[in-house]
């Protein structure tokens, strides 16, 4: 049974995962029932591929009936003043007590997540693993400062598994209230309990990711599902960049809540080679079965459909450099069997080979008092005594072990987050065109409130006075800004 199937298409782990039920399929001698579950299917018909991909036994749609439950959404829009006219008065500067002054936008939402939150059971879709870290921070000194319980948790990626446990077992614990502050890690696949309401900082990622988040509160009878989405746009003076007075981060927010009401989903891509999890399901098909002949590899990961697009020429090919001395992940027998090479014996002996996806070289996060809470990447540098937020509180930096890639902290009053590095994906082509149509149209969601609807107005008027409907580009200064 194959949970969230979506999130597999034509990626390396859905590819891995496809070639392991395969693989399965062979060592057993049978082909049991494959379920696969999704709230957020964009094409059936490639799910019903990718559970079958060698057609072997037909596949079955099920689509649930239910629907018609109550939704209570709201999009909110906060101005973020110029960073200028945000600096302290001389000789205080931005940093009090070793605190980094949040701005007042985020401060703002921030209010607004504790008095609407706080006694209930949700979950604050932060955006990034630094915002979490901000957010959670800043909504447990408000605890502190009201005088009442602490009810706002941490969860991301980069937090320790014991830490992010504690977490999930105490949002599981419906007899009292929490909120866990969280990145993607929350969005899908891990059972949390009853949710009363979900907020999001920011458009997201993906259209089908606002649904599964949307999804998560109001799962009980007679209950609605709640959602609130906080956008920040910066404040417009003279120095302002066109692009920030188009508001377009409002307008994308809008346009996927738009299609995400429509009951669209983002494509999968199609079509690619894969050849990096080809190569590491040739390497793990050796270390199943001590060594495998060619044709028999072709026909268990490419005949059976899980490398469908890769014809026996590539095939060859992959296998010829794979044994290339430089390279030496394989190696042929006298008699023709494939064998793992120097590489290929190292790599299988690591517990890494498993996964295929990178793993980042990190610093381990201990506290003075021996728990780990997290890492840290290895290129942001950390100097005893300097301060930093981290599992939704602020520490000092007692010592940083290079060798053993150990950060010891202690509590202290300041500091800031660390960067944690990613990139942000680009839009679907959907949801840019939604924007466009937005841009051009005078219609107003009833979802907005006040402030978003000034900063959709205020994006709207910036179209058009550059001329974008009927114009792809714009100037600004020596700058030429295409919109495709």
């Amino acid at each position: 049974m194959v949970d969230e199937l979506h999130a597999f298409f034509d990626t390396p782990r859905g590819k891995q995962l496809q070639s392991i039920l395969a693989r399965l399929d062979a060592a057993t001698g049978r082909t049991p029932v494959r379920v696969g579950l999704s709230a957020t299917l964009a094409d059936e018909t490639l799910a019903a591929e990718f559970l079958r991909p060698d057609h072997s036994r037909p596949v079955t749609v099920v689509t649930s009936e239910t629907g018609g439950q109550e939704l209570r959404l709201q999009l909110r829009g906060y101005i973020s003043p110029a960073r200028a006219e945000r600096r302290a008065p001389e000789g205080e500067g931005e940093v009090e007590d070793g605190k980094e002054a949040a701005s007042p936008s985020l401060r703002a939402i921030v209010a607004h997540l504790f008095s609407t939150l706080r006694g209930q059971r949700s979950l604050i879709f932060a955006g990034s693993r630094r915002r979490v870290e901000e957010v959670t921070v800043a909504l447990a000194e408000m605890s502190e400062a009201a005088g009442v319980p602490d009810e706002f948790l941490a969860h991301h990626g980069s937090l320790s598994r014991e830490h992010r446990e504690d977490a999930e077992r105490r949002m599981k614990d419906e007899s009292r209230p929490a909120s866990a502050v969280c990145t993607t890690t929350l969005e899908l696949g891990i059972d949390i309990g009853h949710i009363d309401a979900v907020a999001q900082i920011g458009p997201g990622h993906t259209v089908s990711g606002m649904r599964q988040r949307l999804g998560r509160s109001g799962r009980r009878p007679g209950k609605p599902s709640v959602m609130r989405l906080y956008v920040e746009e910066a404040e417009l003076d003279a120095r302002s960049h066109l692009l920030d007075a188009l508001r377009a981060e409002t307008v994308q927010a809008i346009a996927m809540v738009n299609l995400m009401l429509h009951r669209w989903n983002e494509p999968p891509g199609r079509g690619w080679l894969h050849l990096s999890t080809l190569q590491h399901q040739i390497l793990a098909l050796i270390g199943e079965l001590g060594g495998v002949r060619a044709e028999d590899a072709f026909a268990r990961l490419v005949k059976s459909g899980v490398f469908a697009p890769v014809d026996a020429a590539l095939f060859s090919q992959v296998l010829r450099r794979m044994g290339d001395k430089e390279v030496g992940l394989i190696e042929q027998a006298p008699d023709g069997l494939l064998l793992a090479g120097p590489e290929g014996e190292r790599l299988l002996e690591s517990r890494d080979f498993y996964a295929v996806f990178m793993t980042p070289t990190e610093f381990t996060v201990r506290t003075d008092g021996g728990r780990t809470l997290g890492s840290v990447p290895v290129d942001v540098p950390f100097t005893p005594g300097q301060l930093m937020i981290f599992a939704g509180r602020r520490w000092r930096v007692v010592e940083v072990d290079s060798r053993r890639r150990e950060i010891l902290v202690t509590r202290a009053s300041g500091g800031r987050p660390p960067h944690f590095g990613g990139n942000r994906a680009p839009p679907a082509e959907a949801v840019v065109t939604e924007m466009r149509r937005l841009y051009a149209s005078d219609d107003t969601p009833a979802y907005l409130d006040p402030g978003a609807c000034d900063l959709l107005g205020e994006g709207r008027a910036a179209f058009a006075r550059l001329g974008l409907a009927a114009s792809r580009t714009a100037r600004h200064g020596d700058q030429l800004l295409l919109f495709p």
